[in-house]
């Protein structure tokens, strides 16, 4: 055997919470491509008394609604709707989304990115069963494979529903087990799997509560860490021909403490282990990230968050995008100042900032993740990023440009300028910094042009500004 051992510098405690049995994160997935346009109808109802089966609450269930063909689409968050007839209503109003074709596998990666986070409502950090739902009526044209490992490695149960047009392995390899798969002739038949869906959820089991803590927390467990690496490898039959063994440490990179053919018995290894010092998990400084979020943090400070004022969401991004809050997540500004400290560099060397626009443009500005676009309020969007995109700009640019999104693009010396000139509303708005450590001196302009932003004339209108940092 050939065996590597890691030591992580940053660590996820388990610990056992009690949780009432009713609490569950339950997400439906729902297929509106072009070939249940005349099904949709029966999926919703098919929802909805699945709904009122449930114990619907804050604290106790929380349901959202995905629905998809070639992209997907948020109808509402798992913290969006407190009681059951708010959900009815909302999902009274669903539309049939339409189009080709069906990329579920897309879905679901998106689903569990989106949906199964803290800012989208979800408690998987408290242990609170996370079920995701899938009702869908063909073959998907991507990998579903993958995406559906990825749901069962953080313990998200998936059960897959197919009427006699969907795929039946597909719909297996996507469900938590085998079992979690059901069918029905037509969607018209949902009502006959609605009982025992509903059982089955209630029987998925609580996880383990998730802390994080800083490194600094982990250094008193890592002589638990050592004494385990020395118990197993007591175990082992260390020699050239026999088992070999190599330890690596991490946290954001891997730092080879040995290799498999350094040492050739038990005790080498051993005496190695028992010396081994905890590196801590320091980041390294790779692109002004302290200084963009040093930035991010006096620009909220300046502004008037309340409910009915100012609202604040901050992504991150480099090949992909993740939302750290949305603008409904915080309604002060001390808790969204504290949002922002809580920031932790993404990391990654692909930048795909056209990517990432389009996903801001999707995801944060809509009427579910607070924005109030549809009231007239004023939508900002402040674009920080070091580096040139490898995908095009221009498409998504445009698109927020349509919505009528007031685009300041922010970039450094590594930027392409006429890159951040076609992202920006206006050239007028890009503006740059030799260095992110000089966005100080940009900062007043930001905020003078933000605060030229023409607002309704009633005395409590209200401004909006998001903001989204490069990582690469």
């Amino acid at each position: 055997m050939d065996i590597f051992l890691c030591f992580k510098y940053c660590r996820h405690i388990l610990k056992n919470t009690n949780i009432a049995k009713s609490q569950r994160d339950i997400v439906f997935v729902l297929d509106g491509s072009d070939d249940t346009r005349d099904s949709f109808k029966p999926m919703c109802q098919f929802v909805q008394r699945v709904v009122d089966k449930l114990n619907i609450g804050p604290s106790r269930d929380r349901v959202s609604v995905v629905q998809y063909s070639r992209e997907p689409q948020v109808h509402f968050y798992l913290n969006t709707h407190a009681t059951k007839q708010d959900i009815h209503n909302s999902i009274e109003s669903l539309k049939h989304q339409g189009g080709s074709p069906l990329n579920t596998g897309r879905a679901l990666d998106y689903t569990k990115k989106n949906m199964f986070v803290a800012s989208s409502g979800s408690r998987i950090l408290e242990g609170v069963p996370q079920v995701l739902v899938l009702v869908t009526g063909g073959r998907s044209q991507d990998d579903v494979r993958a995406p559906a490992a990825a749901l069962k490695i953080d313990q998200i149960v998936t059960f897959s529903i197919g009427n006699q047009n969907a795929d039946a392995i597909q719909l297996q390899a996507m469900s938590y087990t085998p079992g979690h798969t059901l069918t029905v002739p037509q969607f018209d038949d949902l009502q006959t799997i609605e009982q025992k869906l509903v059982s089955y959820v209630r029987r998925v089991p609580q996880q383990p509560r998730r802390l994080t803590t800083t490194t600094t927390g982990v250094m008193g467990y890592f002589s638990r860490m050592q004494n385990f690496v020395q118990t197993l490898v007591q175990k082992l039959n260390v020699a050239p021909n026999k088992d070999r063994v190599s330890v690596v440490q991490y946290s954001d990179d891997a730092a080879i403490e040995f290799l498999l053919n350094t040492y050739s018995s038990s005790d080498d290894v051993i005496n190695y282990v028992k010396r081994l010092i905890h590196k801590g998990g320091r980041l390294r400084n790779k692109n002004g990230f302290p200084a963009m979020k040093e930035f991010v943090q006096r620009m909220v400070e300046r502004l008037d968050i309340t409910e009915n004022r100012d609202r604040v969401s901050v992504v991150q991004y480099s090949r992909d995008a993740e939302v750290h809050f949305y603008l409904n997540t915080y309604t002060t500004k001390e808790d969204s100042l504290d949002g922002v400290r809580g920031l932790r560099r993404k990391g990654g060397r692909t930048l795909y900032t056209g990517a990432a626009i389009q996903y801001v443009r999707d995801n944060v500005f809509t009427a579910s993740s607070g924005s109030r676009g549809l009231e007239g309020v004023p939508q900002i969007l402040v674009l920080l990023s070091g580096g040139r995109s490898s995908d095009s700009v221009d498409a998504a640019a445009s698109s927020l440009k349509e919505l009528g999104v007031l685009t300041f693009g922010i970039g450094s010396r590594g930027s392409d300028s006429r890159e951040l000139q076609r992202i920006s509303y206006d050239t007028d708005f890009a503006l740059t910094a030799s260095d992110f450590s000089e966005l100080p001196n940009v900062q007043e302009q930001l905020l003078a042009s933000v605060q030229a932003v023409p607002i309704p004339v009633t005395p409590t209108s209200p401004t909006f500004t998001g903001m989204c940092m490069a990582e690469f």
